[in-house]
């Protein structure tokens, strides 16, 4: 945030691109020390950083004059994001806890996948707001971790304690940006933004 404060100072153009991965970095960061205390009922004092980053986070996309339609995407991935990174995080804590060995072996694999997806994701959402012809692809990969992951840890968390899991909200919503990034709308939409696009 600082360099990018330094930046917008010299009027540099490479300001703002600087600003959003702040506002992106500062979302997981604020968003991660939330977990632990809520987990256990006890008030989550950072939840009001990770408001305040949500509100940068936007802020740095409406001052870039990006489209809705792509922030919204962008917030959608960026949930993506947040939560799959959780997943990588949650199973360390499971594999922690949970003393059978089948467990232990699918958290163990699970772990980086998730987190992998997590960085995938953060990279296509970057890729978005650099207008990168690569979106769609590296946005596939990060759907299919995201989803191979967390449906895993999702359904031994309901096979070992019979309920519904919060490893499930990123593999879902993964899912669903999935679909929506192979429909050919989609596709046509971020093609249009690239640089040199000449339309048919």
């Amino acid at each position: 945030m600082g360099v990018a404060v330094f930046g917008f100072a010299k009027k540099m153009k490479w300001a703002w691109f600087i600003g959003t991965i702040a506002a992106t970095l500062f979302m997981l960061s604020a968003f991660f020390p939330i977990i632990p205390p809520a987990s256990v009922g006890l008030p989550s004092p950072t939840a009001t950083t990770f408001g305040l980053a949500t509100i940068l986070w936007f802020g740095m996309l409406f001052v870039g004059g990006v489209d809705k339609k792509i922030i919204i995407l962008c917030f959608f991935i960026g949930i993506a994001y947040v939560l799959s990174f959780m997943d990588g995080v949650a199973s360390i804590s499971r594999y922690q806890t949970v003393p059978d060995a089948l467990p232990h072996g699918i958290y163990a694999v699970t772990q980086m996948v998730n987190w992998w997806g997590g960085i995938a994701w953060a990279v296509s959402l970057m890729g978005i707001l650099r207008r990168k012809s690569w979106v769609v692809p590296v946005g596939i990969f990060a759907a299919l971790l995201s989803i191979f992951g967390g449906y895993s840890l999702g359904g031994l968390d309901f096979y070992l304690f019979g309920k519904i899991s919060m490893f499930l909200p990123a593999p879902i919503i993964s899912t669903c940006l999935l679909i929506y990034l192979l429909l050919p709308g989609t596709q046509a939409m971020l093609e249009k933004r690239q640089p040199g696009y000449e339309g048919s």
